[in-house]
């Protein structure tokens, strides 16, 4: 429910985002440290790898926590709309994000592909 009667929250909104900018960071190097040590004990991945994979997913998630919890804030959510608001404006955030990366990675790849540098 949105409460139009709040008292302005905007000093609050940069803390929000700040808390949810380290939120986001350690809960997405953690997941992927411990999904990274697993591939890495397989040989699956490389050591640098693993820490690329781990500062990716860290950064991503921590962007995508941000927006969801900056969003929300915004929009003056509380109370069981705001963990739902945060959780999906932070899984649409984080979806978005992966899409760029994704397209930015085949544009990469493409332009190695038909420019080698060796």
């Amino acid at each position: 429910m949105i409460n139009r009667n709040a008292p302005s929250i905007a000093p609050s909104i940069g803390a929000a985002a700040f808390g949810g900018l380290i939120a986001g960071i350690v809960t997405g190097a953690t997941l992927t440290a411990a999904s990274s040590m697993r591939k890495l004990k397989k040989g699956e991945i490389s050591k640098k790898e693993a820490g690329a994979e781990i500062v990716r997913e860290a950064g991503t998630m921590g962007l995508a926590t941000t927006i969801g919890v900056t969003a929300t804030a915004l929009l003056g959510l509380n109370g069981l709309l705001s963990i739902t608001g945060v959780a999906l404006f932070t899984a649409g955030s984080r979806y978005a994000i992966d899409s760029l990366l994704e397209v930015k990675s085949k544009v990469s790849e493409k332009d190695t592909s038909q420019n080698p540098t060796s």
